[in-house]
This record gives C-alpha cells, sequence and structure tokens, in this order.
C-alpha cells in the first residue's frame, strides 16, 4: 500500500497518530494534516521524563516492563489533587514540565517534538487545557516527527486538484530527513501557501455517534444518551437500562468524560 508513496494522512486522533507513524516504516515520505492546532499526551510519565528517544510505539509493542499507576500520564492528568486545582495553575504546571523536558532532551527528541506542540496549541488561549483534549498516542507521534520523518501541516484551508493539494497559509513541523539520519533541528516553519503532491490520502476523521436506537418504553425514563463529549459518563449506564446494559470504554476522565 504505502510502499515508496508519498502519504497524506487526515486527523490527528490516537488513530491517525498511529497510521502515520507506520506509514513511516515504508512510504517515501509521510504528511500529516490538521485544520488547527491540537495537543499531545504521553502514555508513561516517567519514561517521557528520563528518556530521550522516548519511542512509545516501541514500548506498547514490547510490554514487557512492569509499571506502577505512578508510571502512566494519569497520575498527572486524574490525580485528586490536580483535579482541585484551577486551570490556570495546572497549565503553569504542565508548561513548566514541558519547558524542562525540552531542555533536557532537545528539540530533536519526542519530549522536544510534543512541547513545541502543545505550546503552540496553548498559545492563543493558556487555558485551554479544559477544553482542549490530548491524542494518547501523543508519544508515538512525537518520536515519529522526531526520528522517522514525519511531517505535519496546520491549515485551515486546503484545495485538491488531482494528486496535488495546496494548502493556504500552513505551518510546518519536521525534519527533511528521514529514519536515523537526522542532523537538524526539528523545526517550525512560518505559515505559507505551499503546494504538495500525494499518491495516497488516509483519512482518519474519527465517527458519528448514533443513539437513536436505544428507546425505553416504561413511561419513567427518557432516553437521554447524547452525542456530547461532556455528559460521555451517562454512556456507560443509560437511564433506565443500567442494570442490563453498559457501555465500556466511553469515559474518559482527562477529557470530560467524568466530571471532576
Amino acid at each position: 500500500g504505502c510502499k515508496g508513496k508519498r502519504v497524506l494522512v487526515i486527523g490527528t486522533g490516537e488513530s491517525s497518530a498511529d497510521v502515520a507513524a507506520q506509514a513511516t516504516d515504508c512510504a517515501a515520505s509521510v504528511t500529516m494534516w490538521s485544520r488547527r492546532e491540537f495537543s499531545l499526551g504521553w502514555r508513561f510519565m516517567t519514561d517521557f521524563l528520563a528518556d530521550g528517544a522516548y519511542n512509545e510505539r516501541e514500548m506498547l509493542a514490547n510490554q514487557t516492563d512492569d509499571m506502577a499507576p505512578s508510571d502512566f500520564l494519569e497520575c498527572v492528568t486524574n490525580n485528586r489533587v490536580g483535579s482541585k486545582l484551577p486551570i490556570g495553575v495546572f497549565s503553569v504546571c504542565l508548561d513548566a514540565l514541558l519547558s524542562d523536558v525540552s531542555k533536557a532532551h532537545g528539540s530533536k527528541s519526542a519530549a522536544g517534538v510534543i512541547s513545541a506542540i502543545d505550546k503552540r496549541n496553548f498559545a492563543p488561549d493558556y487555558y485551554a487545557l479544559d477544553t482542549s483534549a490530548p491524542s494518547k498516542s501523543g508519544g508515538v507521534l512525537a518520536h515519529a516527527v522526531a526520528h522517522a520523518g514525519l511531517r505535519i501541516v496546520v491549515s485551515n484551508a486546503v484545495q485538491f486538484s488531482g494528486n496535488v493539494a495546496r494548502f493556504q497559509n500552513a505551518s510546518f513541523m519536521g525534519s527533511s530527513r528521514r529514519r536515523g539520519m537526522i542532523d537538524e533541528e526539528v523545526r517550525t516553519e512560518e505559515p505559507k501557501d505551499v503546494e504538495l503532491e500525494f499518491d495516497i490520502v488516509i483519512v482518519c476523521t474519527g465517527f458519528g455517534l448514533n443513539f437513536d436506537w436505544l428507546h425505553i418504553d416504561d413511561g419513567v425514563h427518557r432516553p437521554e444518551v447524547e452525542a456530547n463529549p461532556r455528559t460521555w459518563f451517562k454512556h456507560c449506564f443509560p437511564p433506565g437500562l443500567g442494570e442490563r446494559l453498559a457501555f465500556l470504554g466511553y469515559a474518559r476522565p482527562a477529557q470530560g468524560g467524568i466530571p471532576q
């Protein structure tokens, strides 16, 4: 499929991060496109802080290390102390953490890439962490940018003509060289219009939710399940059906799934 091809991956979620990273194994070039700035999270906190290479994809494939709860990102995003802090205080702490880890490992590192992307996303609204949920495949994506030549383009408008994509007022992050040969800084370019050619376009833009098939005719309960991330915790046990029906996997506390 992707071998030797110029690949465009559309989307910035977990699926697009995994697909883009895997495509760098064999594609001639891989570009990920987002309409707006976005944020990245990493799964393993202690390794992220200590390991300059931080190859999260390799860690997920091997899974040979025993880890404690404190080794995971949730120890920061979902801990009882952090949930009581004002968003502004949490944002200051996050900014300091990203600055320190980027300084420790350099801008070429996966940590440096995550730091640059997250700070760009938070720049227009310093308190955006409350509404801008991170992709948990951020470590996979950042390693692909730092070490495998993945390029990220942010542009709110694009026009396609044949195999040519014209990105308007686009900003880029990435390196021009591929696996094991990067000798220049991972850089962020100033916004500009640019045309790029692609052989394959992979669309990873998510999916829709529809709960119209849920009918509760007991005269007491109404179908209250809706496609609203802020109320996703209700989906686990739909009103009137909780004793015999549960949806697993919807509640994600770090992304508004469960009010704190």
